[in-house]
């Protein structure tokens, strides 16, 4: 009768054997999408910027678009082997990282949004110098647009389809509608009135940006009020799951408890709920006033 630790072995050498086959069929794909970006270009996607900027913290020498390909097969294979040498664990990994997946790209917009509200103000300098120096709106929108930061890549797309025929005022509404709550609402309000009554557009985009400041400084202000309360919630979110753990650790009942019984594994989890919870509310309570 085959033991239990040689269908173990057996399967981790299968394991490790199915590893080893798709890193050499993903090496063949690397060296046919090299001459593939050799003869029509650079293929779209590649390796992302925190892995980027990882490798240049490490000092290894590694190139980027070369090394990522690896590392993501050695992410793979680590998480196969964790799965099978604890398959709860491998569960836990997988929905994290599911999770993650999901919850990047907002974080990601979110930090698009506060680097355009950073930089919108000197931009609103910009244009408006631009329009009363005698340049058109359109004209002064094209030649922002050649900043490499977000508003001048934002600026880039409301030029780009002004020239496919858009309406100006059109684009920039659009625009105010993919960023909204950055200011770029004001802006496209401003420049709309200013068309319709005939007034000024330099003044408009200049009295946009005085209020996006003034806005900014009282967001700073805020910010510096309300981090003792956001501080004083880290703390009692922090502390019990510190104090659970440090207890556990000192006393072995309590972790056997905890983690090898099922009434114990109830009581942590609603703790945690609990905990999340009012997490949740806190912060809730917190950006309120933020």
């Amino acid at each position: 009768m085959i033991s239990f630790e040689a269908s173990g072995a057996a399967a981790l050498g299968v394991l490790i054997s199915l590893v080893g086959a798709a890193s050499l069929h993903g090496r063949s794909l690397d060296a046919s999408a090299a001459v593939r970006g050799r003869l029509w270009g650079p293929a779209r996607g590649g390796a992302p910027a925190w892995f980027g900027r990882m490798l240049r913290r490490a000092e290894l020498g590694w190139e980027v678009e070369m090394a990522w390909p690896w590392a993501r097969r050695g992410a793979v294979a680590a998480a196969l082997g964790v799965a099978f040498v604890a398959p709860l664990l491998g569960v836990a990994a997988v929905a994290v990282a599911v999770l993650a997946r999901v919850v990047q790209p907002r974080f990601g917009r979110r930090r698009e949004g506060a680097a355009c509200a950073t930089a919108l103000p000197g931009v609103l300098d910009l244009l408006s110098a631009a329009v009363a120096s005698g340049w058109s709106l359109a004209q002064a929108v094209t030649a922002v647009a050649e900043r490499s930061d977000v508003v001048g890549q934002d600026l880039a797309i409301v030029s780009a389809r002004h020239q496919r025929g858009t309406p100006l005022q059109e684009a920039l509404d659009g625009w105010a509608v993919r960023r909204r709550g950055t200011g770029v609402e004001l802006v496209a309000d401003a420049l709309a009135l200013a068309g319709t009554s005939g007034g000024s557009q330099a003044q408009a985009l200049r009295g946009v940006g005085d209020t996006l400041r003034e806005r900014e400084a009282l967001a700073r202000e805020v910010r510096a009020l309300a981090s003792q309360a956001q501080m004083s919630a880290w703390v009692l979110v922090l502390t019990p799951v510190g104090f659970a753990v440090a207890v556990a650790a000192l006393d072995a009942r309590v972790g056997s408890f905890l983690f090898a019984t099922p009434m114990g594994a109830a009581c942590a989890v609603t703790g945690l709920g609990l905990d999340l919870a009012g997490a949740c509310w806190m912060r809730h309570l917190v950006g309120r006033v933020a």
